[in-house]
């Protein structure tokens, strides 16, 4: 019998763990980072947990992390709020600031990571010379002369010809 979960590797290119699923779900509900209404967020949450559960039981670990940070955040939001009373400083923290803080940096890290990647694309364009494409300037015939052709004629021709591409 083949164990499927170490023969077949499913890897989601949207969600690299638990912080991207995140990121995700809560773009897909046009939300504020800020705002995250926890209650719903975890609920699609755990529903992605449990099919991520059939498709990789051994790579749930972190997700299930994460999914006990937002029951333990969810908790807190529903404590009845303790009254303060006079000549004591309030020190209601939301307890969603922590979550927002490593979401906001994840997503910082992960928009330098997109420039970067794309920045290697771009330089796996190129096309670079090696030292036998280069041309020995010793052997290299003279430059032909322009004869009575002006620095305007070039321009002039060089914008005909990239209308022409056009």
């Amino acid at each position: 019998m083949i164990n499927l979960s170490t023969e077949f590797r499913a890897d989601l290119e949207s969600f690299r763990g638990p912080l991207d699923l995140l990121l995700y779900l809560i773009r897909k509900e046009e939300i504020e980072i800020v705002e995250i209404p926890i209650s719903r967020i975890t609920k699609q949450y755990l529903a992605f947990l449990d099919i991520l559960k059939q498709i990789d039981p051994n790579a749930c670990g972190e997700f299930l992390v994460m999914s006990a940070k937002l029951m333990e955040i969810k908790s807190k939001m529903l404590l009845p709020e303790v009254p303060v009373e006079e000549g004591e400083e309030e020190e209601l923290e939301d307890p969603r600031l922590e979550l927002v803080l490593q979401l906001l940096e994840y997503k910082k890290y992960k928009e330098r990571a997109l420039i970067l990647e794309r920045m290697v694309h771009d330089h796996g364009l190129r096309f670079e010379r090696t030292e036998e494409d280069v041309p020995d300037l010793d052997s290299a015939p003279m430059p032909l002369s322009l004869g009575k052709v002006s620095i305007w004629d070039l321009l002039t021709a060089f914008q005909r010809v990239q209308m022409a591409l056009e």
